[in-house]
């Protein structure tokens, strides 16, 4: 299993929460997230996903999250970074039964 956190400013995440949505990605977590010097409200994307969908969420990601800055021209000089990172889930704990599952890359 992989987590996939992504950062993105507030105006994109109900475009990629749907496409993430309809390709069947539905368990994220969304938080708020702050936004530097740019003070554009931006948020956090929290998706757990088996390792073999990754490539397949990082490609609806990238489709869906492209600040508005971009889009209209300004390129690298602007302040808005939209990331995407990826990590290992190690292990995974069920609160309600305290099963473990043991995750291994």
């Amino acid at each position: 299993m992989k987590m996939i956190w992504v950062t993105v400013p507030c105006d994109n995440i109900p475009q990629l929460i749907d496409a993430l949505d309809r390709a069947g990605f539905a368990g994220m977590t969304r938080l708020p997230a702050a936004a530097g010097p740019s003070k554009r409200p931006m948020e956090v994307l929290m998706i757990a996903v088996p390792e073999m969908d990754v490539a397949k969420a990082v490609t609806i990601i990238r489709a869906n999250s492209k600040p508005d800055s971009l889009l209209h021209g300004s390129g690298r000089g602007s302040s808005i970074q939209s990331r995407i990172f990826v990590t290992y889930i190690d292990e995974t704990y069920t609160i309600r039964t305290y099963d473990i599952d043991r995750h291994h890359p």
